[in-house]
């Protein structure tokens, strides 16, 4: 766009015109100019631009008006033009950047450009480095961490465990979609190394949610590389240590959350988490109490896809251990340790307790002791009192707890 003597009437008259064609992005009436349904064209609007459509010169015009505009510091008209620009799969990584860098202050700008770094990423290839950069500081000023890698990663998992935006976030990224953010935060988060484990572990959390996610909704854009699946799967074997320490409850975790997910058991199988997991129940006294529940989940789950001779190998006086002991853990609450995460917070974790009082009446020894009756009862009533005060308390599952302390009572308790 060359310096004439009418270059400020063909810019304006080039701003109207890349206008008009963002009004005409939705399928109802958008006034562009506002900045609320300027977003929702921003993540929304269908502008109908494929690449096989359009020939070089009209790719070529709006990097140029692009470029022009930004230099120009006119930013309204270059977000528009990169909106456009956006909707075209091959745009590159390295044009996206310096955009990035300077858009956390132009609220409009950050939405497009953000908008375009999700079309410049191919799952199934890692992203430049300091274009996983720039996607990041360009997202974290809700957050308000530092820059540093660490300082990144942190503010990253940070919003992964969002659930809405912030109520401080008044000035990037109002308007836009969550989970688009937290999507594109995940696919430009290189994962730590597993000799940080304390990391390691909230990625793999990020990257079980977003699975899970797709899998449950059924959203492709939420699809992340089947490779990583293997990867994680390999990866996570590394983290049982041959002597326990208090990292071993991540292990655990991190299984029970994956074989959860009909799509992740096979993996787990076939790479030998679920018998890992029968082979440490021997030695099991010293890890962490909520493992007892988690190993009992972990195989609940595997017997719902591959039946009871997936678990064969597990003794019924095990399995009495397991059970009771998972019953413990779910009445339990530390009352003293606010941060004390407790297993009912977690809706996969109160799904498994129906098939949790069928498995433990099915092992309860007929010679039980009174403590290990008492120990029993007390662990299913405090069970009972949490679920009950929850907002969507699960009728089932209270009844079906009421039911098992009943029939204990009237098999296992004398008579007057």
């Amino acid at each position: 766009m060359k310096e004439t003597a009418d270059s400020q009437e063909q810019a304006a008259n080039t701003c109207t015109a890349l206008r008009m064609t963002l009004g005409a992005g939705m399928d109802k009436f958008v006034n562009p100019d506002s900045h609320g349904e300027y977003v929702e064209l921003v993540w929304h609007g269908q502008f109908g631009l494929e690449d096989s459509k359009l020939n070089l010169l009209d790719v070529d015009w709006l990097v140029e008006c692009t470029n022009h505009f930004n230099t120009a510091q006119e930013f309204d008209a270059a977000g528009d033009a990169f909106l456009l620009l956006s909707n075209l799969k091959d745009i590159k990584q390295e044009f996206i950047v310096p955009f990035l860098n300077n858009s956390p202050r132009l609220p409009t700008l950050r939405h497009c450009t953000l908008h375009a770094a999700c079309w410049a990423i191919d799952i199934n290839l890692p992203c430049d480095s300091s274009f996983a950069q720039a996607v990041l500081t360009a997202i974290s000023p809700p957050i308000q961490c530092g820059h540093s890698s660490s300082d990144l990663f942190a503010n990253a998992i940070c919003l992964l465990k969002l659930t809405d935006w912030p109520k401080y976030d008044l000035l990037f990224l109002e308007g836009s979609l969550l989970i688009d953010i937290q999507h594109l935060t995940f696919l430009v988060l290189l994962s730590p190394s597993l000799d940080n484990p304390v990391e390691f572990y909230q990625y793999c959390h990020a990257l079980i949610h977003f699975m899970n996610l797709a899998m449950i909704t059924d959203t492709p854009s939420l699809d992340v590389p089947v490779s990583l699946w293997t990867m994680l799967s390999q990866a996570l074997l590394t983290m049982v240590p041959s002597e326990f320490d208090p990292l071993d409850d991540f292990y655990f975790c991190l299984i029970f959350t994956l074989a959860s997910c009909p799509i992740w058991l096979p993996h787990l199988v076939k790479d030998g988490h679920i018998r890992r997991c029968i082979d440490i129940i021997p030695v099991f006294c010293d890890q962490p109490p909520s493992s007892f529940f988690y190993l009992c989940g972990i195989f609940l789950h595997t017997q719902v896809t591959y039946g009871q001779q997936s678990t064969l190998l597990i003794t019924p006086s095990q399995w009495w251990d397991l059970t009771r002991m998972a019953w413990h853990v779910t009445g339990h609450w530390d009352h003293n340790n606010s941060s004390d995460s407790d297993v009912l917070d977690d809706s996969d974790c109160v799904d498994i307790l129906e098939a949790l009082v069928t498995t433990m009446k099915s092992h309860i020894p007929q010679d039980i002791s009174k403590n290990d009756l008492e120990f029993l009862h007390g662990g299913l009533g405090d069970t009972i009192c949490k679920l009950e005060v929850q907002d969507v308390p699960s009728k089932a599952i209270i009844d079906a707890i009421i039911d098992a302390i009943t029939e204990l009572k009237r098999s296992f308790e004398p008579t007057s």
